[in-house]
């Protein structure tokens, strides 16, 4: 069969596969427990949730609900954790009586995808229709898609757990093992004799010898299960050390604000450079931000939110990891306050007592959209991902009437070449910006009166430096504590005419880790923005972190 043929084939059972999933959907609804509803191009079956959602939680419950089959049928098995946070659980020479003890669970709204030897696409297919057999299936997945009332489905791949059938040396056949032993470059099967042969890969091997098989216990999201001793070992590429996110939030609807506001834009600022009210203005943006943090990035650690004595009104008292931060507890010089500039407040981020060495940088504006680890951000050496962005600053120095980020870029550029030199000509991405502690504090030693000057800056000026962006991640590449390495991520102005094209794109990229929702300009009516965003944050964020009242 040719190519073509293949592409055109593949590409009919695709099809088939979308019509069949709007024709089956609708059938399995059961009240109250699911739904039907969109995800992407598709519609699919959406198990109901109502409550406070965590990633972890969502993986432990999937996890949970395999094992106990396992268990209740009697099924030896070891369980260990990915570095892309999700949970894999191999049974060994048991393929199709584990098969047979999961089909004998309630899999209401689950869905499966396989492994198989031949054919390596994955679609997702309800649980319903499981396999009768394993036969050439290497390990199978499984998930639930999530929705509430009024928001579409939130995809639950991310939070999938996956039954792998291993199998034993001698129980192995001839297809199995030639397979491995191609796949390994053995020529003598005999060196495979006691092995455990894993039925996909993994972050340690696909062949695990005699030695290697002692058992243990382990603790994956405050859980204990069994497993081999091996998948304890920390890996060159896991990130252990803690990293914290820092957010900068104001409420530009607080009247207290905005008096204060008005009080010094009047005194210092009387023709409003630079500073457009869309640059204060809040679409609940913090709270889904969060949300998607609970969601796609559980591994943080501590979350800081510093603002102008402001709290949000749906922040638990006592929130957990979630710290409010006053802007006189981190600013070196608190007699400089208020300061309305983003930039002003940026250079003094690092004094937050308790910060992690490693942490982000995100403003309310930025969500995460899909399963992240720490690796995206940093690797397991501490070197930070930076994510140059193909904008250029321009060449020269700040002219009058130039944007706030070129402007600063070019200051930033100044500085740098003189410590550094090198010369700068790009901007960052609008992503969370990985941020090193000590690097803050060398910038802020070596361009001392700059950075002081900036802090001191109420609203912004030309003469600001860009001090978590341009400058910080110039710094990280400049100094070797930063390289270039990007996630897939977008940007989003929901003041375009074409920002609901954007955000239906977005909602149908699997791959995109985050988005910047950034809102430019005033290009429509401001009451078409604001429905806009909740339209968009309601639906694909629509689930209480565990900070909300």
């Amino acid at each position: 069969m040719s190519s073509r043929i293949k592409k055109i084939v593949l590409l009919i059972l695709k099809l088939a596969d979308i019509m069949l999933s709007y024709l089956m959907v609708p059938l399995q609804v059961q009240k109250g427990i699911t739904a039907a509803r969109k995800l992407g191009r598709r519609k699919v079956l959406a198990a109901l949730f109502d409550g406070q959602f965590n990633a972890y939680e969502e993986i432990s419950r999937n996890t949970e609900l395999i094992i106990s089959a396992l268990k209740r049928a009697n099924i030896d098995h070891i369980v260990f954790k990915r570095l892309d946070q999700t949970v894999s659980i191999a049974v060994i020479d048991s393929a199709d009586r584990s098969l047979e003890a999961v089909q004998a669970l309630d899999l209401e709204g689950y869905y499966y995808e396989t492994h198989r030897d031949k054919n390596n696409s994955r679609i997702g297919r309800l649980a319903s229709r499981l396999p009768k057999r394993v036969g050439s299936i290497r390990a199978i997945s499984f998930y639930r898609h999530l929705t509430t009332d009024g928001a579409r489905a939130v995809n639950g791949k991310p939070y999938q757990v996956t039954l792998e059938f291993w199998t034993s040396f001698k129980h192995s056949g001839s297809g199995t093992v030639q397979r491995v032993m191609d796949e390994f470059g053995i020529s003598d099967k005999q060196a495979l004799k006691g092995a455990l042969i894993a039925s996909i890969g993994n972050d340690i091997a696909r062949i695990f010898a005699p030695d290697t098989q002692k058992r243990s216990t382990t603790k994956i999201y405050g859980k204990n299960y069994p497993t081999l001793q091996i998948f304890k070992e920390k890996l060159l590429a896991e990130v252990t050390f803690p990293i914290d996110i820092v957010y900068t939030w104001v409420d530009g609807s607080d009247p207290l604000w905005l008096e204060k506001y008005e009080e010094h834009r009047r005194l210092e600022d009387p023709n409003y450079s630079n500073n457009s009210m869309s640059r204060y203005s809040d679409h609940d943006e913090l709270r889904h931000s969060l949300r998607s943090a609970e969601m796609y990035a559980p591994w943080v650690r501590n979350i800081y939110i510093v603002t102008m004595g402001q709290r949000p009104k749906w922040l638990k008292k006592s929130s957990g990891k979630v710290k409010i931060i006053d802007h006189k507890d981190v600013f070196t010089d608190p007699s400089v306050l208020p300061v309305f500039n983003s930039h002003a407040i940026e250079t003094q981020l690092h004094h937050i007592d308790g910060l992690s060495e490693h942490f982000l940088y995100l403003n309310d504006d930025i969500l995460f959209t899909n399963m992240t680890r720490p690796s995206d951000f940093f690797f397991a050496n501490g070197v930070a991902r930076v994510q140059p962005s193909s904008a250029q600053i321009g060449t020269g120095n700040p002219v009058p009437g130039e944007v706030a980020p070129s402007s600063a870029g070019k200051n930033a550029r100044k500085l740098l070449k003189k410590e550094l030199s090198v010369y700068i000509t790009d901007k960052f991405r609008h992503v969370p910006h990985p941020q090193i502690k000590t690097a803050s504090q060398d910038i802020e030693r070596v361009f001392s009166r700059l950075v002081a000057s900036t802090m001191k800056s109420r609203f912004r000026d030309p003469s600001d430096i860009p001090f978590t962006s341009i400058l910080s991640q110039s710094y990280l590449l400049g100094s070797g504590k930063g390289v270039p390495a990007p996630i897939h991520t977008r940007t989003i102005n929901i003041s375009d005419r074409g920002s609901v094209k954007a955000l239906l794109d977005l909602e149908r990229d699997p791959e995109c880790k985050t988005v910047c929702i950034n809102e430019g300009t005033d290009r429509v009516d401001r009451d078409v923005i604001t429905e806009r965003m909740s339209r968009y944050l309601g639906s694909n964020f629509p689930f209480k972190s565990r900070y909300e009242i």
